[in-house]
C-alpha cells in the first residue's frame, strides 16, 4: 500500500497583488483536487511575498501580505531577503503576529545568538498513516545587511546540516523551504542528501518538472505570481519510505478566474494603505525637476542629502533612481514612494584618490547610463547619469586634472569616503565599486527616507 502527498508551493510574489487573486484560485483548486483524491496536501510559500516597492507593503510594512497569506491557509512559510533585509528589526519581529501559519527558519538569530520568537527551526506534520514530515527553512545570508539591522544570519547550508542531523532519524520525509536560489539549492542537495525535497526561491527560476540532484528533488515556481509549483510524493504505508517523487510547475493562464475573497481583501488593503500614505512630509515652493541624462535639481538634492546623511566626503547617485519630478506644493509619503519606490539603501566605501577617479570614469560610460536593469532592488527604467555632491570636475574627465573635493585637488594618495547606492555593490553592474572590499551599508533607511529627511529641513 502507498500514500500520496501533494505539496503545493509559491514563491517570490514581490507584492505583485494584481496576480495574487488568480494565484490563490489555482492554489485552492490544487488543494481541493488533492483532498478529492484522498491525498494529503501541504501548502508552502518560500519567501519574498513582500516587496516595499508596492504601496500596500510600504504603508503596512508587510502586515497586509500576512493577511493575504492567512486567507489561503498556508501550512508554513519561510522568509526571503525582502522580508529579512528591507524591514526594520522591530517591524520584522512583529510582522507575523496574528499569522495563522508557522514561519520556518533556522539560520537567523538575534545578535546574541538567541532564536527569534516568531519563527521555528522545524515544523512537524503527522499525516495519514502516521507519516512524519519535518519541514525546515533557510534564507540567503547577507551578513553585511543583516548585522546593521540587529540580526545574525548563519551560513545556511552549514546550519541546515546541523538541523537535519537532529531530526533525520525521526522524520519519514524531509522538506526544505529554501530562499537560497537554484545554484545553492543544488549545492544543498549534494551536501545534504537526506533531504527528500527542496522547494526553492530567490532566483525566480521556472522548473517545469523540477530537477533531481543527488536523489533530492528541487522545484521552483518563477516570480510575481506567474506560476504555482506542485510536488507529488509516493510513500510506502508500511516502511514510510519515499518510493517516488515528481514535480511540475504550472503557468497561471490569463483566463484563470480570480479568487473573489482575495480581490476584496486587496481592495480593503489599498484603502488602508492610501490613508497611511496620504501623510504630508514637506511642502515645496518650487518643483524639483529630474533629468536622467544630466544634472538636475532633484538628483542634486538627493546627492547632497546622501552625503549629509552618510557623513561622507562625497556622494554619488544615479539619476535613474528618481522616476519623475516632485511637483510644487504638498509632498506626501505616497508621492515620495511613487518617485522613488526602490528598496535601496545607502552604501559607504572608503577609497583612495586613484580608486575614486576610476569610479568616476566608469560612470561616464553611455552604455551604463542608458542600461535598463531589473533586479538589485532597482525598480526604474534606466540607470541614468551619475550625479555627485562634494566633488567638482572639468567637462572632460579623461585625466585627473581639475578634480576637486570640497575645493581641494584630488589626491591619489589620500583616502576618501564615498556614499552611493547599494545596487552598485552587487554583481558586475559597477565593477570599480562591487570589487571593492571596504563597503558598509546604512540600514534600514531607503533613499526615499533620506529625501524626506532632507525636505523636512526646508519647512
Amino acid at each position: 500500500m502507498t500514500q500520496r502527498i501533494r505539496i503545493i508551493h509559491t514563491n517570490d510574489l514581490h507584492s505583485q497583488f494584481d496576480r495574487w487573486p488568480a494565484l490563490v484560485h489555482a492554489v485552492r483548486e490544487k488543494r481541493h483536487e488533492a483532498i478529492k483524491n484522498g491525498e494529503d496536501s501541504l501548502v508552502f510559500d518560500i519567501g519574498d511575498h513582500c516587496d516595499r516597492s508596492h504601496p500596500i507593503t510600504e504603508a503596512l510594512l508587510g502586515k497586509g501580505n500576512v493577511q493575504l497569506l492567512n486567507d489561503v491557509e498556508y501550512d508554513a512559510v519561510t522568509i526571503g531577503n525582502n522580508e529579512g533585509m528591507t524591514l526594520p528589526k522591530t517591524a520584522l519581529e512583529s510582522l507575523y503576529k496574528g499569522a495563522n501559519f508557522p514561519v520556518v527558519l533556522s539560520n537567523l538569530k538575534h545578535l546574541n545568538g538567541e532564536k527569534p520568537e516568531w519563527c521555528e527551526s522545524v515544523k512537524w506534520f503527522e499525516l495519514n498513516g502516521g507519516i512524519k514530515v519535518a519541514v525546515l527553512g533557510v534564507t540567503v545570508a547577507y551578513p553585511a545587511f543583516y548585522e546593521p539591522l540587529g540580526w545574525k544570519v548563519l551560513p545556511p547550508i552549514e546550519n541546515l546540516r546541523t538541523i537535519v542531523d537532529q531530526v533525520k532519524d525521526e522524520a519519514d520525509v524531509l522538506i526544505c523551504l529554501s530562499h537560497l536560489g537554484l545554484h545553492k539549492d543544488e549545492v544543498l542537495a549534494e551536501e545534504i542528501p537526506e533531504l527528500d525535497v527542496v522547494l526553492g526561491a530567490h532566483t525566480h527560476h521556472v522548473l517545469e518538472q523540477g530537477v533531481c540532484v543527488n536523489g533530492v528533488l528541487i522545484n521552483q515556481a518563477g516570480r510575481s505570481g506567474s506560476h504555482v509549483g506542485e510536488v507529488t510524493l509516493t510513500v510506502c504505508s508500511t516502511s514510510k519510505q519515499v518510493l517516488s517523487s515528481s514535480a511540475q510547475t504550472d503557468a497561471i493562464p490569463a483566463t484563470q478566474p480570480p479568487d473573489e475573497q482575495a480581490q476584496q481583501k486587496i481592495q480593503l488593503l489599498r484603502k488602508q494603505a492610501a490613508q497611511k500614505m496620504s501623510e504630508a512630509v514637506a511642502y515645496l515652493s518650487d518643483p524639483l525637476l529630474i533629468d536622467w541624462q544630466t544634472e538636475s535639481p532633484f538628483a542634486s538634492l538627493l546627492a547632497e542629502a546622501m552625503r549629509e546623511w552618510s557623513n561622507t566626503d562625497i556622494a554619488m547617485i544615479n539619476a535613474g533612481v528618481l522616476l519623475q519630478p516632485l511637483s510644487k506644493g504638498e509632498v506626501t509619503k505616497a508621492g515620495l514612494h511613487e518617485v522613488c519606490p526602490h528598496p535601496i539603501n545607502p552604501a559607504i566605501l572608503t577609497v583612495s584618490g586613484q580608486q575614486l577617479l576610476e569610479i568616476i570614469k566608469y560612470g561616464q560610460n553611455r552604455q551604463l547610463i542608458e542600461k535598463q536593469v531589473k533586479g538589485f532592488g532597482f525598480r526604474g527604467k534606466q540607470i541614468g547619469a551619475m550625479i555627485y555632491d562634494g566633488l567638482t570636475f572639468p567637462s572632460s574627465r579623461d585625466d585627473h586634472e581639475g578634480f576637486y573635493i570640497h575645493g581641494e585637488p584630488l589626491n591619489f594618495e589620500k583616502t576618501y569616503t564615498l556614499a552611493t547606492v547599494d545596487m552598485f555593490t552587487f554583481g558586475k553592474l559597477y565593477p570599480p565599486i562591487s570589487d571593492h572590499s571596504s563597503i558598509r551599508y546604512l540600514m534600514p533607511e531607503f533613499l526615499r527616507d533620506i529625501i524626506a529627511w532632507k525636505l523636512s529641513s526646508f519647512n
